[in-house]
Order: C-alpha cells, then sequence, then structure tokens
C-alpha cells in the first residue's frame, strides 16, 4: 500500500477514515458517509452522532525516543500533573490528540488502558519529512514536553463478536487495539481477520504484539501483503508478494463487520474486492 501522507500521520482515525468516507463502502451494510469509525458505527445503526465535547489537553513528559526503523519511532510518556486513580479510557477502543505548534494530529497508543491510568502511554509515529507535526515528534528528546488530550472513544463494540481490518503500515496500532478489543470480549467465539499492508518487511512493526494475539486466540488470523523486495518469516502470519488481492481475503467469513484504515488506494481496493 502506499505510504500515507501526513494528514493521516501514522494512520490514525481521523485522516485514514476521511479517506474511507470518499473512497469505501464496507460490506456488509457499512455506510461510507462517515468521518471516524465512531460515525461508521453509527451509521449502521441508526443513530445521529453526539455533539462534540470539549477536549481536555494535559502535559506529558518524554522518557524515551526509540527508533523502529527507518521513518519511524516509538515516544514513551509520562504524565506530568497528577489525576484521578479513575482516570482512563471507557471504551476499549480509543485514542489521543497531540496538539503542537498549532497542529492536532490523532494516534492510537500502544499502550493499554491501565498504563494511562498509571500515567504513562506508548505511541507509534510514523515521521513524514515535510510533515507538519511528524518530524517534530520524531526529533524530541527526553525531558521535552507534549500537549496530549485525554482518551478519545474510538468505537462502541458492543455488537461486535468479530471484524476484519484492512490496515495500511501504519494504522497497525488501530488494527491492533480492534482486534485485541474483540476478542477479549469474546475469546471463546471471537473472529479477527487482519491484512495487514507494507511495503517491505522492514516495514512492518509491532511485531510483538500481532505475535501475542496469534499465540493467544484461536479466532485471530494475519495476512501480510509486502509489495516490495523479500518476505518476512513466522509470527503466525501468512506472508503474500504483491499488493491487496482477492487471495488475501480467502476464508474470511462474509458476514464480518470490516473496518479500513489506511491511504485513498487502499481504501479503494478493498472496496472493490468486498462484496457488495
Amino acid at each position: 500500500a502506499d505510504a500515507a501522507p501526513e494528514g493521516q500521520d501514522t494512520g490514525l482515525l481521523e485522516d485514514a477514515l476521511a479517506d474511507a468516507q470518499r473512497a469505501l463502502e464496507l460490506a456488509p451494510g457499512w455506510g461510507s458517509a462517515a468521518r471516524t469509525v465512531g460515525d461508521l458505527q453509527r451509521a449502521l445503526s441508526g443513530e445521529t452522532a453526539p455533539e462534540e465535547s470539549p477536549t481536555e489537553f494535559r502535559r506529558w513528559r518524554v522518557d524515551c525516543n526509540q527508533r523502529l526503523n527507518r521513518n519511524s519511532v516509538l515516544l514513551e510518556l509520562a504524565r506530568c500533573d497528577p489525576a484521578p486513580a479513575s482516570a482512563g479510557p471507557d471504551s476499549d477502543v480509543w485514542h489521543v490528540d497531540v496538539a503542537e505548534r498549532g497542529v492536532v494530529r490523532s494516534y492510537t497508543p500502544v499502550s493499554s488502558a491501565a498504563d494511562y491510568r498509571a500515567g504513562r502511554i506508548s505511541l507509534y509515529v510514523k515521521v513524514y519529512p515535510d510533515g507538519q507535526l511528524s518530524p517534530h515528534l520524531g526529533a524530541l528528546m527526553p525531558g521535552q514536553f507534549l500537549q496530549v488530550s485525554t482518551p478519545i472513544e474510538t468505537v462502541d463494540l458492543t455488537a461486535f463478536t468479530g471484524v476484519l481490518v484492512v490496515a495500511g503500515g501504519s494504522a497497525v496500532t488501530v488494527a491492533l487495539q480492534l482486534c485485541g478489543a474483540v476478542l477479549r470480549r469474546h475469546p471463546k467465539r471471537g473472529k479477527a481477520r487482519l491484512v495487514l499492508c507494507n511495503h517491505t518487511k522492514e516495514d512492518v512493526v509491532l511485531g510483538d504484539g500481532l505475535e501475542a494475539l496469534s499465540r493467544t486466540y484461536g479466532g485471530f488470523r494475519l495476512v501480510h501483503c509486502i509489495s516490495s523486495g523479500p518476505l518476512g518469516r513466522g509470527g503466525g502470519a501468512e506472508w503474500r508478494s504483491g499488493r491487496l488481492s482477492r487471495q488475501a481475503l480467502v476464508g474470511v467469513e462474509p458476514a464480518l463487520r470490516a473496518v479500513v484504515s489506511g491511504p485513498p488506494g487502499l481504501c479503494a481496493a478493498t472496496a472493490a474486492l468486498l462484496p457488495a
């Protein structure tokens, strides 16, 4: 899949699913006139979108900036101000906004809700050289600070017993949360099918989290689509050469609800492959 532009910094939801609005009709029953995954869920149920509430930002300190590959880093942050012990995400699938230099971007944390309540958060950041925010985040040093919002619900999974996620590269963070949340809710009968598209095997990140899902849940299936270079091996996954294709979706149950997060080309390709 083509790399997402800075407007989709790290493939996260506000921008990645704005592309889905323009490019994708999800099957079965998913409408494309939506701005976020939450909007897609409301469209499915016929609900109207709730009124937006003001987002509260807090100061977080950079404790570590770890380079993962040629163009991505993992930021380890610690909350500066104390928070109530109960403060934390109220949803299984959630994200935060980062506000710096007049720019706001949404990020789905790699860390857990329990980590957040303990005052820690980990953010995967894909750095785009001409980006408005990601180069700044990629260059942060320990001891510097960021403004990070309180948790924002991404989607209500109450009606989900299974999900198909097609994710482009850095949207692996969204995929991990969605798949993990569905499988934890339904450890015996839940099904999560993930198709993860990257340029090269070196672009695949957060492999430990993906392997943990494969080891823990029999209902998890992972397919890597690698568009250039040699394939990876192992990790409890199937590795395929080339871009997303119908073969990558063989065996996916038609009734599964589908979520796509990635650049416009990936959204359009998925729309053409899913049943109408």
